[in-house]
């Protein structure tokens, strides 16, 4: 009996063994599992990854700013950088309004400026920095896409030294790091503004010290350009 019980309780303690290094094995790699999911979630944070969940709409998310970003020389600066994926078809048109800006529209009443982009037949993923910066001559507004800038003067009327004195609205912040949009609705990435409107006459819109920027599909443009120049109160309906 003795001899015929021993192998039975060695293959118990075997079977024993063997359970327990499995429940460890599992443990030890669910734990990395977890390590590694924070370590990219931390990463997409840090570099804004996106997250394309629909390949037929715009996606765009919040990139952080680095203090090492800004060159040196630089007085004062304050940056915005977004990744941004577009879908397959879409030509980017970039407009900026400057000096005086509608706080819910692109209408402006002073200088603007507008770039745009031709229609890739496969889609597109990009990161666009959107800076004021701050030099001897006074600030200066820029944008850099890819290889392209474009850089205008800010009215000395928007107090830039602290924005704590702005309403800052921008698509994707650190708070709401990513958004989708359907193609043919207007974006507006970033707009700053004053919180006390220029003085206007009764019955015109009212503005106020700011600068704006918008993205629009190429093919949008004409309907866009009647409601930046007030020529409508809104946009087409959009499908979104």
């Amino acid at each position: 009996m003795q001899s015929s019980s021993r192998p039975r309780r060695l293959i118990s303690w075997l079977i024993v063994y063997v359970a327990a290094i499995g429940i460890t094995s599992s443990i030890y790699f669910n734990l990395r599992l977890f390590d590694l999911r924070r370590q990219r979630a931390q990463l997409a944070e840090e570099v804004g990854l996106l997250k394309v969940t629909d390949p037929k709409r715009v996606h765009l998310s919040h990139v952080p700013v680095r203090p090492d970003e800004i060159p040196p020389g630089v007085e004062a600066a304050h940056v915005w950088k977004y990744r941004i994926y577009l879908p397959a078809g879409y030509g980017p048109s970039f407009v900026t309004g400057r000096r005086a800006v509608s706080a819910d529209s692109p209408h402006s009443d002073g200088g603007r400026d507008s770039s745009w982009g031709g229609k890739e037949q496969d889609p597109v993923e990009t990161v666009l920095t959107i800076a004021l910066i701050k030099q001897a001559s006074g600030w200066t507004f820029s944008q850099i896409r890819g290889g392209s800038s474009t850089s205008s003067t800010v009215s000395e009327d928007l107090p830039l030294d602290s924005l704590d004195q702005l309403v800052i609205e921008s698509a994707v912040t650190a708070e709401t790091p990513s958004q989708s949009f359907s193609v043919d609705e207007p974006i507006c990435l970033l707009r700053l503004r004053s919180r006390q409107p220029v003085e206007s006459q009764e019955g015109e819109t009212t503005l106020y010290p700011g600068i704006v920027t918008y993205m629009v599909e190429s093919d949008q443009r004409d309907a866009f350009e009647q409601w930046a120049q007030g020529k409508t109160d809104r946009m087409p309906e959009v499908q979104r």
